[in-house]
């Protein structure tokens, strides 16, 4: 399963099935490595444009909806104010995309692993949408950082340099500094939230 974002979303749906309804903060499960995008031959897959905007246009719709729930079930206001963020800039991206695809007349190619993504972002969504609340923010921001961490990988190593199209290579590098700004926002919330776990217990 060679996709932006497809290990991330594994790893939610795995701890789906490891986790039980007792779950606390003190006894969250442990995240599985990221899942190899290299095929059984040891070599890369390879998308045509068509293919790596779809991709592309899945993982930012995983987003979106992430985003949407978060803001339904999140406490906190920096993880509120993160999933509005990823709401307005996934939107955004999607929206350039959907003109660079007019633009250049690019023909979007569902394929199966695109499909398998976004069956893997229903299981993930509903395992977000399980959790107990006060778990919520912990799972949601642990989800993002395995996602964002997952989506610069394959942009540097897989997807940018493929691309054929130069204003789509254009495109996907500004999405590349998005994700990476997104990545360090969400490492700066898991921080803040550590640390607020830390003291509640000292008291």
């Amino acid at each position: 399963m060679n996709l932006i974002t497809l290990s991330a979303i594994l790893i939610l749906s795995q701890q789906a099935i490891a986790q039980t309804n007792t779950t606390d903060m003190g006894a969250m499960p442990s995240q599985s490595p990221g899942t190899d995008m290299r095929h059984s031959d040891g070599g890369l897959p390879h998308y045509n444009d068509g293919q790596i905007a779809t991709i592309v246009k899945t993982a930012n719709d995983v987003d979106i909806k992430g985003g949407r729930l978060a803001k339904k079930r999140a406490h906190r206001t920096d993880v509120r104010k993160f999933a509005q963020l990823m709401i307005n800039d996934h939107s955004a991206a999607n929206r350039k995309l959907d003109k660079i695809v007019s633009d250049i007349g690019l023909n979007k190619t569902e394929t199966d692993d695109s499909r398998k993504m976004k069956d893997m972002a229903k299981a993930t969504t509903d395992h977000l949408k399980s959790v107990k609340k006060r778990d919520f923010d912990y799972e949601y921001i642990q989800s993002e950082l395995a996602m964002h961490q997952q989506v610069l990988t394959d942009l540097e190593n897989n997807l940018i340099p493929q691309v054929k199209n130069d204003n789509f290579r254009k495109y996907l590098n500004e999405v590349h500094a998005k994700v990476s700004d997104h990545l360090e926002r969400a490492k700066k919330i898991d921080t803040a939230m550590s640390t607020d776990r830390t003291m509640s217990s000292n008291h």
